[in-house]
């Protein structure tokens, strides 16, 4: 890197900062162990409705009635228990397969280059770090497609893929 590319580099790294990350918003609290908790009540506070009707009422026809009414309650119990515990782990699945993207860096793209020879054939972006690093990336968004050699900006990349470029 040039003495005046990298002069242009870090004037900009010191007098913009990176773009903020959009977060969406979560208008929902997340389901918790405690709600689990409370659905594990709800069924074996149903189940044990069942059981003293069966052994109070017996098989008169107000034990009949009250019995159906528990398996009503039975059922409800069971549908919200399962649906709170399919949130639950669909939730820690999300937070377990989403990876960060890497941090925002500076970076100045040095060339763009089509390579058709390769097994994945496709194009790359040569950026150059502020820290004075040179990178090969493939880029994924439609912004880190679209940058133009010369172009100084903030990137945003981990291992070989090009997440997003933010131009000055």
């Amino acid at each position: 890197m040039s003495n005046s590319d990298l002069d242009r580099l870090e004037a900009f790294a010191r007098r913009t900062s990176p773009p903020k990350q959009e977060k969406a918003e979560v208008r929902v609290p997340a389901i918790n162990q405690r709600t689990l908790y409370w659905a594990g009540g709800f069924v074996a506070v149903a189940v044990l409705y069942l059981i003293i009707v069966k052994v109070m009422a017996g098989t008169t026809f107000v034990g009949d009635l009250l019995f159906m009414g528990g398996m009503g309650l039975t059922a409800c119990a069971l549908i919200y228990c399962l649906s709170a515990l399919g949130a639950y782990l669909y939730r820690q699945h999300k937070e377990g397969s989403s990876k960060p993207v890497g941090a925002w860096v500076a970076a100045l793209v040095r060339e763009r280059q089509f390579d058709a020879a390769s097994e994945e054939a496709g194009d790359f972006v040569f950026l150059e770090l502020v820290d004075g690093r040179r990178v090969r990336l493939v880029p994924k968004s439609e912004k880190a497609k679209a940058t133009k050699v010369g172009d100084i900006g903030w990137a945003q990349y981990r291992g070989e893929t090009l997440f997003d470029f933010a131009p000055e």
